[in-house]
């Protein structure tokens, strides 16, 4: 096999403008990840035993050379290799992380030609619990594979594919994200979550833009919508995701941005829950949901609800569902549906407790005693 490193623009011996010029503005552009969608894929053998076959293809990795500065090389691999995984015989599972590495020393000493040969090898490393290490020095995660106790082979339902890919839509973040808090902050009923960031990244983090990462101990990655970025000593960042993600303290790792509309694995809708009340005296209790849902575009968000609410009480004008986000405006020309009827509209009510989305007849009447289904959409500005 045939392995070749190289930086994007140049080597360093018979090369007039060095690298390290090069590769910060790089690294900008292109996060760390595989170029070809099937390439360094982690796969099982055809007859699977304790090898797993890694594609050829070419990535992306950040690493520092030996006395040089971080930046970016582009790992190729002209064909395909067998990785062995170690036996386990400690009594409890473990998951092994098949990655690229680029070792310091080799780095710092191309050949005349400005190419490495054979500076980039593939490794494993193991671990005692799933996501306990997202990430390694001068390398990069192509794989976790779960190692039973006493596995005599390794099959693809082992094999959790961990690799992103560099034209996908995002860009990844040069600097750490650092988990601050996460909450229910708008009456519960949709999760926002921030991070700090020690530089400026006001102008990357902008309102509206798409945020993915993932957490120590987990492999599922973590989609997001950026509601706010305050910059102070370092940025703090608000961002709103599905309310069934799991955001938690622990380390974020893979941190990327777009300011596309629909990068690679992001979702259209993301969840949330809202909570329901009536006007006056008019009791409404949420009995079940179709599933409500929100998107995000630049400072718009699109809200769909859809629910089966029982109204009891006084007949009143107004039911309630709050939002995922308190806006700042609203459109008043929102689509509503009760009851199978078109004579709704839904509305921001800024002055009703809490503030939230009204459905209001046309005609202005009272909502009637009954159990059926309420249906919306609403454009909110935040």
């Amino acid at each position: 096999m045939s392995v070749i490193v190289s930086t994007l623009q140049a080597g360093n011996n018979n090369y007039p403008t060095p690298p390290q010029s090069f590769q910060p503005n790089v690294g900008e552009i292109f996060h760390d990840g595989v170029i070809q969608p099937d390439g360094f894929i982690v796969a099982a053998q055809a007859s699977p035993n304790m090898t797993v076959q890694v594609a050829a293809g070419d990535a992306l990795v950040t690493a520092t050379p030996t006395s040089e500065s971080q930046r970016q090389f582009r790992a190729t691999h002209n064909q395909s290799d067998n990785v062995t995984i170690s036996a386990n015989a400690s009594g409890s599972t473990k998951y092994d992380l098949v990655y690229i590495l680029l070792p310091a020393a080799a780095l710092h000493n191309p050949a005349s030609s400005g190419d490495f040969t054979a500076a980039s090898t593939l490794f494993t490393e193991r671990h005692n619990n799933s996501g306990e290490a997202l990430t390694v020095s001068n390398g990069y995660v192509l794989a976790e594979v779960t190692v039973a106790n006493n596995a005599s082979s390794i099959t693809s339902g082992n094999i959790t594919d961990r690799r992103s890919h560099v034209f996908d839509g995002w860009n990844g973040s040069q600097f750490a994200w650092t988990f601050n808090s996460q909450s229910n902050p708008y009456s519960g009923s949709a999760k926002t979550g921030t991070f700090t960031v020690a530089h400026d990244v006001t102008l990357q983090l902008t309102k509206g833009t798409k945020i993915r990462f993932r957490q120590q101990g987990s492999n599922t990655w973590i989609y997001g919508d950026v509601i706010s970025a305050s910059l102070s000593v370092t940025t703090l960042v608000t961002f709103v995701m599905d309310s069934a993600t799991a955001y938690t303290n622990v380390a974020i790792y893979d941190a990327a941005y777009s300011n596309e509309s629909s990068p690679v694995g992001h979702p259209t809708w993301l969840n949330y829950t809202p909570s329901y009340h009536g006007s006056g005296s008019m009791s409404v209790s949420f009995s079940s949901s179709q599933g409500s849902k929100f998107k995000v575009d630049g400072s718009t968000m699109t809200v769909l609800l859809d629910a089966i609410l029982t109204v009891g009480g006084t007949p009143d004008f107004g039911v309630y569902a709050t939002a995922p986000i308190a806006p700042v405006s609203a459109n008043w020309s929102g689509s509503g549906y009760a009851n199978n009827s078109a004579g709704y509209q839904t509305k921001w009510d800024s002055g009703g407790a809490p503030a939230a989305i009204q459905w209001r007849k046309y005609d202005g009447g009272n909502h009637s005693s009954t159990t059926t289904g309420y249906f919306g959409a609403i454009s909110l500005q935040f």
